[in-house]
């Protein structure tokens, strides 16, 4: 086999039916190494590597090659089932392992900068910085700590804020996120805030999600309901979200978000439009100004959930404009 692949070093059959061998006698790494060798577009290669990264019971690699197959139209029903099953049997390896692990606890640090350059010679800034902790990927505790400032002509204030923020990821499709937030001291922003949000997963591709916040005032108190649903395309996720708020003031807002995924690093591009005060941190006394945000960057996802996002932002309001820069993340270790 290995002279008629000498003298046909295009036979692409031949190179998979010798890759197969070599994994089938134990030579993984030889056998890895020949399947390489297709062309980065031909179907097949993904499909080998699949097959080779599942005989030997490398659930991470083989899930990684399957999934970008899977979605492929050009496969046959029966290599679609054969292929889904065997992501199905990695993903339950994957959960007994985690379940039968000891307690592993990570550590890592949250990061935010959000520069903001209003029209009227107005400036405000908000840099955050926090701990957090996470324990099997189930549990996740942040404790963060946000200086807001605004800045201009006669205006020269300075808040700050206490989080703690909890989330819960459930064994099956779901979980839940609980947020506190204290101001330590507020010349503008709210006194205090909670959050509660729940997500489901209805499919494997698709999300549904409910966040209630409760937002008090010196004199007055907000509530906004927040649902969004999100779904995951081939090298692509859609989120699309609703703000509407209640009590002493009335608005709604909507945005759309879309990511482009096929890669380590996610560019994303987001519309939102609306009126009113309901996803600010302070109230502006008018709570009817319509407003249209419209933001572009890029997210990198790393290892054990570690994360890096930046963006530019431009922001149109009856009254005023803003342009805004951001810079965040998470680093776990």
């Amino acid at each position: 086999m290995r002279d008629s692949l000498h003298n046909y070093p295009s036979d692409f059959d031949l190179i998979d039916a010798l890759s197969r061998v070599l994994a089938w006698q134990g030579r993984h790494e030889e056998a890895q190494h020949l399947g390489s060798s297709f062309p980065e577009d031909f179907l097949g290669k993904e499909i080998l590597l699949g097959d080779l990264s599942w005989y030997r019971n490398d659930c991470h690699s083989t899930i990684k090659f399957y999934q970008k197959v899977v979605v492929n139209p050009k496969i046959t029903a029966v290599q679609k089932k054969e292929i889904t099953n065997r992501i199905e049997k990695c993903f339950l390896q994957a959960e007994e392992k985690k379940n039968h692990e000891p307690s592993r606890l990570q550590s890592g640090l949250n990061f935010l900068y959000i520069d903001q350059i209003e029209s009227q010679n107005q400036r405000e800034k908000y840099v955050k910085i926090g701990v957090l902790a996470q324990l099997k990927n189930r549990f996740y505790l942040a404790v963060n700590g946000t200086e807001i400032s605004r800045t201009g002509e006669d205006l020269n204030q300075i808040d700050r804020i206490i989080d703690v923020e909890g989330r819960y990821f459930l064994q099956s499709r779901g979980a839940w996120r609980l947020l506190l937030q204290h101001a330590a001291s507020h010349n503008f922003v709210y006194k205090g805030a909670a959050e509660i949000e729940y997500d489901l997963g209805i499919t494997d591709k698709s999300e549904l999600g409910l966040t209630l916040r409760y937002v008090n005032y010196d004199s007055q108190s907000v509530v906004v309901l927040n649902p969004s649903f999100s779904h995951y395309f081939p090298s692509w996720l859609v989120e699309t979200r609703v703000y509407r708020s209640w009590a002493a003031i009335s608005s709604q807002a909507a945005s759309v978000r879309t990511s482009f995924t096929k890669y380590t690093i996610w560019p994303f591009f987001v519309l939102a439009a609306g009126n009113g005060e309901s996803i600010r941190s302070y109230l502006t006394g008018n709570p009817q100004s319509n407003f249209l945000t419209v933001q572009a960057g890029a997210q990198y996802i790393g290892p054990l959930g570690s994360r890096m996002f930046a963006s530019i932002e431009r922001r149109f309001q009856e009254s005023y404009s803003a342009f805004v820069w951001t810079l965040g993340g998470a680093w776990i270790y």
